[in-house]
This record gives C-alpha cells, structure tokens and sequence, in this order.
C-alpha cells in the first residue's frame, strides 16, 4: 500500500512536468569563488603558523639567555675558585 504512490501505469512523464534541470552554480556554487576562498585561507593559516613559530622561537631564546645568565658566575667568584683565600 505504501508503495502505491505515484502513477501506475509505469509510463515515463514527459520533460516538461519534470523539474528543471539545476545549473552548476546551483549544485556547486561559484567554483571560483570557493576555490579564492581556499586558498586565502590556506595563506593566511600558512602566515599564521610562521608567525607562531617565530614567536616560539624567541622566546626560547630569551629562555635560554636567562639561564645562561643565571649560571653564569661572577669575576669574583671565578677568582674564589681558582685561588683559595
């Protein structure tokens, strides 16, 4: 019974009761448009992760000139512990 829609004759309707048939901007959108859009944005995530990476970069640096600072030692006593007192 569920299967009764429709017509029963299993003649084929002719073109013009069809739907129309959708243009390739309807099923696809501007191709051109989403492919720019890719692309910006493949670029600016590209910009963005050189620009963490830099960032990173120097702050490991600066991380490692302040540990170098921290242990480096002082004339004083160098001198100490080269010549006892």
């Amino acid at each position: 019974e569920i299967l009764s829609y429709g017509p029963q004759d299993n003649s084929t309707l002719p073109l013009n009761k069809l739907a129309p048939i959708p243009s390739k901007d309807a099923l696809f959108g501007d191709v051109k448009q989403k492919l720019t859009e890719l692309d910006t944005t493949r670029k600016e995530f590209v910009k963005r992760h050189y620009i963490q990476r830099e960032k990173q970069a120097m702050a490991i640096q600066e991380k490692l000139k302040l540990r170098q600072q921290k242990n480096r030692r002082t004339r004083k006593e160098r001198r100490e512990s080269v010549a006892p007192v």
